[in-house]
């Protein structure tokens, strides 16, 4: 998958902040992932919620960003991820026990 094919799109949701990340999470596309959760981050929101049900592949370069970004605090930060392309790095690497993760947006959102 080309690099284009990955994307990051940005939603205000009540008093939350949804990143929606589309493709390939990897050594390539892990700095804009980062870049926009900075954003996020930086907005008035008192949480981010990082939905990866589009995400076809997630390398040890998203995951070092998502927990990154959830070891900052404040905002809160939760993840949602159900495909085995994400859920399978992330419960090898032991982080579905550090990061906040959900099955659904509307439950990342509850």
């Amino acid at each position: 998958m080309a690099d284009t094919d990955f994307d990051v799109s940005i939603a205000h949701r009540d008093a939350a902040t949804v990143l929606y990340v589309r493709g390939e999470v990897d050594v390539a596309t892990a700095p804009t992932l980062r870049t926009a959760i900075a954003e996020a981050m930086r907005s008035e929101s008192e949480l981010v919620v990082i939905d990866l049900m589009a995400v076809t592949f997630l390398a040890s370069a998203g995951l070092l960003v998502l927990v990154d970004a959830s070891a900052v605090g404040r905002p809160a930060v939760r993840v949602v991820a159900a495909g085995r392309e994400c859920l399978r790095p992330i419960r090898l690497t032991g982080l579905d026990t550090v990061l906040s993760m959900h099955e659904t947006l509307t439950k990342a959102l509850g």
